[in-house]
């Protein structure tokens, strides 16, 4: 039955197609793995928060490891979550990218297609660089104060080597705000002597609505226009993809024609194929022709440049070419 499947033009289109799925998934798991997650839990301060106001959530980091080279930081998929008169709330906050090179001299942030994009200087700001941020408005009936366990997590990877990503957060809040975050004019680091904007705010802060400040969630107003941040959060942040091999397969094909050939990693490591009639192969994509019909064992092998190795086996089911 299977063979008289694989005769049909239709179900290999449909194989094929099948296979380029599962790479595609696995290429996202890959993805995902290299993510690191973080999360801080902290409480609200005893001020009971009215109908309309907004609290502004921002976050703050400070990076070890990446020296004066460049480096960029990703925060995805974070969201804040808590309980208050009873309700639960998931609060989404935007994706963030904040990118560091040496000798700029100056840093920005900028709100840019519902991500944030922060530019700064990697080893001269004296104190912490705006990680990312959220305004939230405060619903009907407000917000009693002492809320508890107000918890913040987001996945965190980094394209530099060796990062370890210094984190906190903070929530401010506002009786009057912009939902145009680029109207907000955030500041970009803390940094007071270095680096311009220069003053003595915390980064994050929302400079073009500061008159509108008033005591609430993390902060009592006046000057704190960020709020008390929470504790911090040390997060190694490895580029490096662990070493497991990933076949792509099963693989299906016709006696006499190529079969195609994908694992998925790391494109540093390398790949060697055994296709199960004697055949080899090298490369993460080869592409191998069976001269006779059958269930062949293939075998991929992974190995990088500490010289590890791991392997892993799938089947490639061949079926006698089409009657003439």
């Amino acid at each position: 039955m299977i063979q008289d499947m694989l005769k049909s033009t239709l179900c290999r289109d449909a194989v094929v197609r099948s296979i380029m799925l599962s790479v595609a998934i696995l290429f996202f798991c890959v993805a995902a793995m290299a993510a690191a997650t973080g999360a801080i839990t902290t409480d609200f301060n005893d001020t009971a928060l009215s109908a309309g106001d907004y609290i502004w959530f921002s976050s703050s980091t400070q990076v070890i490891g990446v020296d004066n080279r460049s480096a960029t930081i990703y925060a995805r998929n974070a969201s804040i979550r808590f309980e208050a008169n009873g309700e639960p709330y998931v609060i989404p906050v935007p994706d963030s990218a904040v990118k560091f090179s040496p000798g700029t001299g100056t840093a920005e942030a900028v709100f840019d297609k519902g991500t944030w994009k922060v530019f700064a200087e990697p080893c001269c700001s004296s104190g912490g660089t705006f990680l990312g941020g959220v305004a939230f408005t405060v619903p009907a009936g407000g917000f009693p104060g002492g809320i508890k366990n107000i918890r913040w997590t987001a996945d965190y990877s980094s394209d530099a080597d060796g990062a370890i990503l210094v984190w906190k957060w903070s929530a401010a809040v506002y009786i009057r705000f912009s939902e145009d975050y680029n109207a907000l004019g955030i500041k970009p680091v803390d940094d007071d002597k270095t680096i311009s904007p220069r003053d003595t705010d915390n980064a994050g802060t929302p400079r073009n609505f500061k008159d509108y400040l008033t005591s609430g969630a993390k902060g009592d107003g006046g000057t704190n226009y960020t709020g008390d941040y929470s504790r911090t959060e040390n997060i190694s942040l490895d580029t490096q993809e662990p070493l497991i091999a990933r076949h792509g397969g099963p693989y299906g094909g016709v006696v006499g024609e190529a079969v195609q050939f994908m694992a998925v990693g790391d494109p540093t490591w390398t790949y060697e194929w055994t296709f199960g009639d004697g055949a080899t192969g090298e490369g993460r994509a080869v592409s191998h022709t069976y001269q006779s019909d059958g269930v062949y064992r293939v075998l991929l092998t992974v190995g990088n440049a500490q010289e590890k190795k791991a392997s892993t086996a799938t089947r490639a089911v061949i079926a006698p070419a089409a009657r003439k």
